[in-house]
C-alpha cells in the first residue's frame, strides 16, 4: 500500500529525473559493492599472510629443533639405523 508521503515524493519528480536518480543510485551501490569486495580481501589476504608467516617460523623453530636433537644424539637418526642394518 501507498501512503500520501510516497505519492509525494513521485510528484517532485519526473520520470527521466527518477530513472537518472535510480541509476545512480545504482552504480553508486555497484561502487560500494566493489570498495566493500576490495577491503575483505585485503583483509583476508592479511590474515593468510600472518597464518602463513606464524607457520614459516614454526617450521624453522622445529627444524633447528631436530638439528639440535640429532647433534646431541651424536649424528643423523637415519644414518645410525642403516648402519645397523
Amino acid at each position: 500500500m501507498s501512503t500520501e508521503s510516497e505519492h509525494s515524493v513521485h510528484r517532485l519528480y519526473s520520470a527521466a529525473d527518477w530513472n537518472a536518480l535510480h541509476e545512480q543510485a545504482l552504480q553508486q551501490a555497484q561502487a560500494l559493492r566493489r570498495e566493500a569486495w576490495v577491503d575483505f580481501w585485503h583483509g583476508a589476504d592479511s590474515i593468510c599472510s600472518a597464518g602463513l608467516a606464524t607457520a614459516q617460523r614454526s617450521a624453522r623453530r622445529l627444524a633447528h629443533s631436530l638439528g639440535r636433537h640429532t647433534q646431541l644424539r651424536g649424528g643423523p637418526a637415519q644414518a645410525k639405523w642403516s648402519k645397523e642394518v
